[in-house]
């Protein structure tokens, strides 16, 4: 069977056929060869804690979790810098609603390595909706 005539972006005419399905296949094995020793520590229930990771989000994402197991307020740090406004840092995006259920309802470990995870395949989208249509 030989290649067929497909429409592209803007209605352009593109060929379609086994280059194509060879393109996929090495697009998902690359993504494949990326994410997945980011994978391998959260399956394992381990943390990421190199560079900023383990130096502030981790610390500050640990906080969040407790505040939010014991009922607390969770705006005011008061063990960094000598007490903190952290929502007014916005860094930790502490009223984000996936956030806020995922740290209420998930161990630590798990919700930390998601959503250092989760960043990747929506950048892999944005990435692929930007140049489809560039």
């Amino acid at each position: 069977m030989g290649d067929t005539v497909g429409t592209g972006p803007g209605g352009a005419r593109r060929p379609t056929g086994a280059g194509d399905r060879v393109l996929l296949g090495s697009a998902a094995l690359a993504i494949g060869l990326v994410l997945g020793p980011l994978l391998w520590p959260v399956l394992r229930g381990r943390v990421y804690v190199r560079g900023e990771l383990g130096n502030y989000t981790l610390h500050g994402r640990a906080f969040y979790a407790d505040c939010l197991e014991r009922g607390d307020a969770f705006v005011w740090w008061p063990h960094l810098d000598g007490g903190l406004f952290v929502h007014g840092l916005g860094q930790l995006g502490l009223y984000h609603p996936l956030r806020y259920a995922q740290y209420l309802m998930v161990p630590l470990p798990w919700s930390f390595g998601v959503e250092v995870l989760l960043s990747y395949p929506v950048l892999l989208a944005g990435m692929y909706w930007l140049l489809r249509r560039w």
